[in-house]
């Protein structure tokens, strides 16, 4: 008579060969999940350059004001001109219909911010202050290289390589090295995502030519 069913230690053996397996697949699954969010954040950040390159062409050149917050701590959000005047569909509204921020979530912020913009140039500040040359970008000397740490911060649209730089904090924002010289992301090579064992900034930038740069 044959023998049906199966013993305790042979599931106890299945287990954990099932356990040993799922320990394998987890850490690929995790990166699979971790490379098409930074694909997606690549697209939307080419959805933005090409509002800002639209924007540019309508405003004679100009780009939208930087902006930071003070009460809010927010530094550097989507401008949100952009969605005002139709350069991208994606727009938080009052109920009086008034937009007010660009609604344009970066796939890796732990709080859920939208990506960043940072131009040299006009910067508003809490929304009530406007300063004609209060923005600053840091650019390194071997621009657009990034590879030196030398450089330094323009606040002149004209003198300044980069014409502006956008970004998602990368999948780890607290990474120690992004803490250092937060400023600088953007356009510093050592600061950018490379891979799943190096954390860091995902970002664009655009050269005077209007050329446009990615990380990785």
């Amino acid at each position: 008579m044959g023998r049906c069913g199966f013993t305790l230690l042979e599931l106890l053996v299945s287990v954990a060969i099932i356990a040993v397996m799922i320990s394998l697949l987890l850490p690929a699954l995790a990166g699979a999940r971790t490379s098409a969010k930074v694909v997606r954040v690549h697209a939307d950040l080419r959805q933005i350059d090409h509002a800002l390159i639209m924007y540019a062409m309508d405003w004679r050149g100009a780009l939208p004001p930087s902006r930071a917050s003070c009460a809010t701590q927010t530094e550097y959000p989507l401008p949100v001109e952009l969605a005002q005047r139709g350069y991208l569909l994606r727009g938080q509204t009052t109920a009086g219909g008034l937009v007010e921020h660009v609604n344009l979530i970066d796939v890796f912020s732990p709080d859920g911010d939208v990506y960043h913009f940072r131009a040299p140039g006009p910067l508003w500040l809490n929304e009530t202050s406007f300063f004609a040359e209060g923005a600053k970008l840091w650019a390194p000397d071997d621009f657009p290289r990034g590879e030196s740490s030398g450089g330094q911060y323009y606040n002149d649209p004209f003198e300044c390589p980069a014409r502006y730089a956008t970004w998602s904090v990368g999948p780890e924002p607290e990474a120690a090295k992004l803490l250092i010289n937060p400023g600088r992301g953007p356009m510093l090579r050592r600061l950018w995502y490379t891979g799943l064992s190096d954390p860091g900034w995902i970002t664009h930038f655009q050269d005077q030519r209007e050329r446009i740069y990615t990380s990785p």
